[in-house]
Formats: C-alpha cells, structure tokens, sequence
C-alpha cells in the first residue's frame, strides 16, 4: 500500500487534523447524504468544509454491528482526477466516527481544479484481523450543488513526456511546500479503454532510484502522481536530473499500447519555489495599528547555526516576523517555534522548518491580528516565544555533534521597551489564589471542532502549569477521538489559553451546557504542586 508522504509529514492523521491559525470560508455545498448502508455500516457525506489550505469532504461513518471493520477507500477522485488512493477509516464495532479527508489546494491548483464539483470513491469494506474482504469495492459519486454540468479544464503546462493513441503524460516538476522533494506527474486517458502506467530504471541526477509510478487509469479519467525524491532527503536543493523509461498498457489484455524514454534536466522543474501564502485582504487600518519595526538582530548562534531575526511586517491580516537560518552544517536541521506570546498573552502559533544542510533560508511566523485584538493590543511590544534547535528527524541521536538546544527568546519592538499592556478579560472566575486567576473564557468553533477555553493569569515570578483531569462534558469522558484534556502553560506574568477540544456535531453547533473537572496547578520550574482544586461551570458563549 502506497501512500504520498509528503502529506504525512505536514501532520495529517486519519479522522484527525491540527491547524494552527486557521479560518474556516465558504467554498463548495454539499447536500448531506447517506452513501453506504450495508453490513451494518452506514457512512454520510456530511458536508464540504474549506479552509486556507485545504478543501475537505467531511464523513461520518457508523459501525451498528459486532465486528470490527476497516473501511478503505481504494482510489478517490476529484473531478475525475485521482487524489489519493487506499485511505483507510478505522471503524470498531458498534462505534462512530467522523472523517476529514482533505484536499491540498496546491495539489488541486496544479491540475487547475479551483472548484470541487464532483467526488467519487471506490469504498470496500475489509476484516482488519484477517484483512479479507467483507465486500467488493463500490463507486460513490458525489455532486457539489450547482455543479452537475461542471466541465473542468484541466492545467496542462508542464513539460509533455507523451501525447498519442489518446493519453496524454505530463511532468509537472517539483512541488512546492514539501521538505522532501515531491515530484508530480499528470496523466489523462482519453483513449477509449482503461491503462495500466509503469516505469522502470528511473535515475535521479544519474542514480539508480526506488521511485516508481504503478497505477491503473480508468479511460475518461486523469491521475496526479506525486512520487518522492527519498534519495535527496539531506540536500533536496540538488535534485536536478531525472531519466526514466515508461510503459503503457491496456489494463484488460495486458498489451503494450507504447514504451518511450524520458529526461529532464530543466532547472525551472526542479525548483524548491513555494507558492506565497495566503495572508487575505490588504486592510490598511491593521497596518496602521500594527505599524511597529522591529530591530535586526541575531536570536542564536551556536555550533554552525545562526537565526536571525530580520523584521517585522503586516500582511494581510497577520503580523509578519521574519527570519533568516543559516545552517553550515552538514547535516539537516530541525527547527520548533512553539509557545509564542505578545504582549505577554499566548497566541495560536507553532512554526516548525527543516533547512537542508549548507542552506540558508527565510521563515515567515504569521501572527493572526484577530488573536491580537481579541486581547485588546493594539500596538505589539514584546514578542517571547521557546526555540528548539535539534538535528533533522532522520538524523537525531545518530551523530555525536547532534545539536540539541532550547532556549527562550525574548524581542522588544523599537521605542516600546517600557510599554505595559492592560488586559480586561471576561469570564466566570473558576480559580483566583496564590498570584493565579483561571477563567471559562468561552466556548470557540475551529475547522473540525470546538474549544472550551480556559484563560490562565499568572503574576508570579516563576511560570505555572494548570492541568485538568477527570473532565465530562456535558456527562461525557471523552469526545470522538480521544479522553478530554487540558493543559495550560503560563511563564511569569502572562495571560495564557488552553482548550478542552470536542466536537462540532452540525454546523455552528458549538453548545456546550456543563463542564467538569480536577485542576491541577504546578510551579513549572520545580514541577512542585501549587493547590488543587474542583470546578464546574457552564461555559460562556
């Protein structure tokens, strides 16, 4: 079973996602509908969901009988191009789940698919202990309202391997965001019969290569292959070659309908350019109120690495700041942003970058204006947030000179080093003692879910953490996926935010009538116990 790991790095897990800083548009609708209903399985397309970076079908899927089953979705297509292939949904018995299966816009743009107006998927069910078939794969068509005399146009550029007997192979290069090197190839039958695509003696910058295109094309249909480069994981920036040779054969006699040779050695296919992010609509009040410089200056040097901090920006409606790291090393690097604060309040930020050995490279860290105004700053000050600096994952621990650091960083904004920022939060007061005041803060929809928050203030000079156990929601222990938790991690003097996540039932259903639970709180530093205590509370809308 093949699967695209490109996608798998950027975080994504069956049934599951994490965004950070993400807002949920309007894009395509769907009218919710119920596309499986055997063996005791019911599965619903409920509904599409769009976001920055994704387009995403929504399935909730019910397992009413005794036996565990898997349900896979053996090739999914998006306007008659295949995605994505052998998706697996994971359904105990006598268990539902929803499941996110999402669509990279930049993988859809790349094949000039901006509107998603129909989805098809060959679902099957399977025993997971025997992995036998429970039935034979099933084609669902789906149909976006509006959109059922959609034509889609296909984004033919790219460099054209082959164009004859009604198929049609196109190299579309190196795709942008990913850390490996993914290179994508887009191929359309129109042939009049299904085909089988295969290549072989595939070379890399004139080295034998494991990647390989296998893949069955039903006639009337297009497939976007991404294949990656594993062979230049530490320097992806010196892919510059490739050769390989192609097959084409009809899928139901097995004959060849033709072979062909391939090369490319372009530098504009191997290109690591990505695509400039999405920041919205210019809004020249938020560049006004947002107008702060910030000082150049290096934030660490050590052992070969240097990061430095260039400036600081407003785009959109996120605050830019820009950095720049330098890695001499001869290995990749790993690089965590993670617990960043302005103004000494928490914002939903975690940036993460793997600069290649010898690279230097910029990294944006966009800061939402919506989180900043939600505490009322107006002006941002001080920016504190931790580093993690280690060598890249497939090297970690691996080398004696390994490089394993974290420190905390703090930055001050020209001319606001006095500044102090004043904070009106409201909510019901669930803990106020020793320096430290816990709120319910509200209940806030996300992409795929909801947040009962909770504001933690700590006016001591060492950081605290606040941790919940034993938490029910409305009678509940857990919510779809997972036991309920909470944690909160608030350095000296900030205001932090934690959230117990749940589900979004229907849409804007965000309700939550009682919730709870054991708080513990905890110096940080010495991870002794501060007090412990048991609150209930209905949680402010």
């Amino acid at each position: 079973m093949k699967k695209h790991t490109g996608w798998l790095l950027a975080g994504l897990m069956a049934g599951m996602i994490v965004f950070y800083g993400i807002s949920v548009s309007a894009g395509e609708v769907l009218k919710e509908q119920v596309i499986w209903d055997a063996e005791d399985v019911v599965i619903t397309a409920d509904k599409m969901i769009e976001t920055e970076g994704y387009k995403v079908l929504k399935l909730h899927a019910e397992n009413n009988g005794t036996q565990d089953v898997s349900v896979m979705a053996e090739k999914v297509w998006v306007n008659s191009v295949a995605m994505e292939d052998d998706i697996i949904i994971e359904l105990p018995a006598g268990e539902s789940l929803d499941y996110y299966m999402e669509f990279d816009k930049v993988l859809l743009h790349a094949v000039g698919i901006d509107t998603v107006a129909s989805i098809e998927l060959s679902l099957m069910l399977f025993d997971p202990a025997t992995y036998d078939d429970i039935c034979a794969p099933e084609l669902i068509s789906l149909t976006t309202e509006g959109n059922e005399d959609y034509q889609q146009s296909y984004d033919e550029s790219g460099d054209v391997i082959y164009d004859a007997n009604g198929v049609k192979i196109i190299f579309k290069g190196r795709m942008p965001k990913y850390v490996i090197p993914v290179l994508a190839f887009f191929t359309e039958n129109h042939s009049g019969a299904d085909i089988y695509l295969d290549t072989d003696e595939v070379l890399l910058n004139g080295a034998e290569s494991d990647l390989w295109i296998y893949d069955h094309i039903p006639d009337g249909r297009a497939s976007l292959h991404l294949e990656d480069a594993w062979d230049f994981w530490e320097k992806p920036e010196t892919l510059d070659s490739i050769e390989m040779n192609f097959s084409i054969r009809d899928y139901e006699t097995a004959e060849f309908i033709d072979t062909l040779a391939y090369q490319n050695a372009d530098p504009a296919f191997f290109s690591a350019n990505q695509e400039e992010a999405d920041y919205g609509e210019e809004d020249a009040e938020l560049a006004a109120l947002f107008d702060q410089t910030l000082t150049e200056q290096v934030i660490f040097d050590k052992e070969g690495v240097v990061i430095t901090v260039k400036d600081i920006s407003v785009k959109g409606r996120y605050v830019l700041l820009n950095l720049q790291t330098e890695n001499k090393l001869e290995y990749p690097l790993f690089v965590d942003i993670q617990r960043f604060f302005v103004n000494k309040a928490s914002v939903d930020v975690r940036e993460q970058m793997e600069p290649a050995a010898g690279e230097t490279c910029a990294q944006t860290i966009a800061i939402p204006a919506d989180s900043l105004l939600e505490w009322g700053i107006d002006r941002i000050a001080s920016l504190d947030f931790d580093l993690f600096v280690a060598a890249g994952s497939n090297f970690a621990g691996n080398r004696k000179d390994t490089i394993f650091e974290s420190e905390s960083i703090h930055l001050t904004t020209d001319g606001n080093e006095d500044y102090e920022q004043a904070f009106d939060v409201q909510g019901e007061v669930l803990y106020d003692s020793n320096g430290i005041r816990i709120l319910s803060i509200g209940v806030k929809e996300g992409a795929f879910d909801k947040s009962i928050r909770l504001c933690v203030e700590n006016q001591n000079d060492f950081p605290v953490y606040v941790g919940g156990h034993n938490i029910t929601v409305d009678g509940k222990t857990k919510n779809e996926f997972l036991t309920y938790m909470f944690g909160c991690y608030a350095p000296s003097g900030t205001h932090a935010i934690g959230g117990i996540t749940d589900d979004i039932g229907t849409d804007g259903d965000i309700a939550v009538d009682s919730v709870e639970m054991t708080l513990e709180i905890q110096n940080y530093e010495t991870m002794g116990e501060i007090d412990t205590v048991q609150v209930a509370f209905d949680p402010v809308e």
